[in-house]
């Protein structure tokens, strides 16, 4: 997302960068970026712009200066003056020489472009043990989304109060759970509830994807961490119906043995880390079908 203010052109690298947008005088990398992301980004404008750095993404850079830890307890006018002041400077010691041959940051993979150009109805978030622990990152842009969000993690049914809290905690927006009719569903966050009955993990994570794509809608779906290979069998039914599957990056999953099942069954078009996932989501944008929005079908439908 690029912003303009006056003279000064902002990037917003949650966003994720824009390869053709011009020199910037200031970025800002925040927290959902990941510290590993944050610093590929740092070296590629470095020396060229006025970088500031969430103090849990700051690289280890020197001409990266810290954000406060909590940017919204800071006077607005003042941090407002700090980084126009960082930017003036920037710009008065720019360089002049062209770009110096560093690629691009585009944190979208070539495997889902299509979410971004094309576009999907909806967008899935399936994960057993251990995935819980990754929503706090993939659901950083949740509240920005255009297109609906659905959070299909295994929880106990005891948990399902908390579960909500917590997903509606990290998406930064409240969260309601899925209509049993999905199709005409508005942007937002929604989550599905483990059923009541025996106190075992839920949802059933094969039928929440079959049920959207039978339903008739292109799913995104993500895999996150989770044992065995339950969700599987509801991935293929998403790919098979149009929509795309990606997967979590092993390496960040704490019981990775879902995602390697479904990258050893061939389901997933990429592997993203958690904090590519969330800058992906953020330019997912909605498929125009009329035929799978309920407010717009004709009375002869």
């Amino acid at each position: 997302m690029r912003i303009e203010a006056g003279d000064l052109r902002y990037v917003d690298l949650d966003a994720g960068a824009v390869p053709d947008t011009p020199t910037p005088d200031v970025l800002v990398l925040l927290p959902s970026i990941g510290a590993d992301d944050a610093r590929n980004i740092a070296q590629a404008w470095c020396g060229r712009s006025a970088i500031f750095a969430a103090a849990s993404v700051r690289p280890d850079l020197a001409d990266v200066r810290t954000l406060p830890g909590d940017p919204a307890a800071v006077d607005p006018c003042s941090l407002r003056t700090r980084i126009n002041a960082a930017a003036a400077a920037a710009r008065g010691k720019r360089p002049t020489t062209a770009w110096r041959g560093i690629a691009p940051v585009d944190p979208t993979p070539d495997g889902v472009r299509d979410v971004s150009t094309l576009g999907v109805d909806v967008a899935l978030f399936v994960g057993a043990a251990g995935a819980a622990r990754q929503l706090e990152t993939c659901l950083a842009c949740a509240k920005h989304m255009r297109v609906p969000l659905v959070v299909a993690v295994h929880h106990t049914p005891s948990r399902r109060a908390a579960f909500r809290s917590e997903v509606s905690r990290f998406g930064r927006t409240a969260a309601t759970v899925l209509p049993a009719d999905p199709r005409g569903l508005e942007p937002g966050l929604y989550f599905v509830p483990a059923p009541l009955g025996r106190e075992r993990p839920g949802p059933d994570l094969d039928v929440v994807a079959t049920n959207l794509a039978d339903a008739g809608l292109v799913v995104f779906e993500c895999i996150g961490s989770g044992a065995g290979d339950k969700g599987l069998w509801g991935a293929r039914a998403v790919a098979d119906a149009g929509g795309t599957v990606v997967a979590l990056e092993p390496a960040s999953c704490a019981v990775p043995e879902l995602v390697e099942a479904a990258l050893a069954e061939g389901l997933c078009a990429a592997t993203l880390s958690p904090s590519v996932y969330a800058a992906t989501l953020r330019q997912v944008v909605p498929r125009v079908c009329a035929a799978n929005d309920l407010a717009r079908r004709s009375p002869a439908a």
